[in-house]
């Protein structure tokens, strides 16, 4: 399928054609060409939000990227008003049309977190879409904390997802300082990916700038793995925010500061809050790519403010996404 923002987009494959972005070496090791995107998103407005992804993407695949890290919630944005949940209903056909199109016309897996409607819930679910059609979900959970905003959650599933790219660490936001994601065993992973979406005036607090930065780090360390991390970008505005008790506008960027960390290499990022751009590199997976540092603590757990923000505020925001979405209010 064309779409109207394509006309004129050509792909350029690197020198050497698309087989240079995947390479074996002696050992069995895997290099691959990845990228990640960070984007910012047009609120309400699907067509201009997918062809602001739409030209990222292809510039990942133009440099020769084969799989590609979308940020989470890129097709909505998270602005915390009651009315995105029905807008993330209305617009998926679309978006899986785009993902699905695309990945294939472009020959690249792309991958990141958006809401799915499914059996009359909306869930926030990490995707792996590969060219060949098929499509893998991964449905959030955060433990121990309560029910998310936004979504329902599945208790029982795991971190890890099979692909063509071979096994992947999955984490979305806070689910990072989840005991029992974050501190799953990710030895013998091919990468692990984390996306974000999330407020500066969030992301800026310590514990949070923490993880989507030096955590990354610690895990590609411990477990001598690339680890890959997307986050939105660009201006973040909220006219009603519901995890508020009180209506007020709240405006700025997203966090950004979306990254990619390989064992005993220098970060390729972190990119700043305001930029929307993409980040290329090849890194290297298989059994011996890296050895792993068990001596690494890898941190879990909520902070206090996070805890104390999700008592105070998110109860009302749960209310709000659950209960009125199951009474067709949106």
């Amino acid at each position: 399928m064309v779409y109207p923002w394509m006309h004129g987009i050509v792909l350029h494959p690197p020198p050497g054609g698309r087989s240079a972005t995947r390479a074996t070496d002696m050992a069995g090791n895997l290099t691959v060409r990845v990228g990640v995107v960070q984007s910012g998103v047009t609120p309400y407005d699907i067509d201009e939000t997918l062809r602001r992804c739409d030209r990222l993407v292809t510039e990942c695949a133009r440099g020769g990227a084969t799989f590609v890290l979308l940020p989470e919630f890129f097709s909505t944005g998270n602005n915390f008003e009651s009315r995105l949940l029905g807008y993330a209903i209305d617009t998926y056909p679309a978006v899986d049309e785009w993902l699905r199109d695309r990945s294939r016309e472009l020959g690249v897996t792309i991958t990141g977190a958006c809401l799915v409607p499914d059996g009359g819930d909306v869930w926030n679910r990490f995707f792996i879409q590969q060219p060949d059609g098929t499509r893998v979900f991964r449905t959030k959970t955060v433990s121990p904390a309560p029910e998310a905003v936004y979504y329902r959650t599945v208790r029982n599933d795991d971190p890890l997802v099979a692909s063509s790219h071979g096994t992947i660490g999955a984490m979305i936001c806070a689910e990072s300082f989840s005991p029992r994601i974050s501190g799953a065993d990710f030895t013998g992973c091919s990468m692990i990916a984390m996306v974000f979406a999330i407020p500066r005036v969030m992301g800026g607090i310590r514990p949070l700038r923490g993880r989507m930065a030096v955590f990354p780090a610690l895990l590609s360390r411990r477990f001598g793995v690339p680890v890959l991390v997307a986050s939105m970008g660009g201006r973040f505005s909220s006219v009603n925010p519901a995890v508020s008790p009180v209506p007020f506008r709240m405006s700025g960027l997203y966090a950004g500061r979306s990254g990619i960390y390989a064992p005993g290499a220098r970060p390729v990022g972190p990119v700043p809050p305001g930029e929307e751009t993409v980040l290329v590199a090849d890194i290297v997976t298989g059994p011996g790519a890296a050895r792993p540092d068990t001596s690494i603590r890898i941190p879990t757990g909520m902070p206090a403010v996070i805890t104390l923000a999700d008592f105070f505020l998110l109860n009302r925001a749960r209310s709000i996404y659950t209960d009125d979405m199951m009474n067709g209010r949106r």
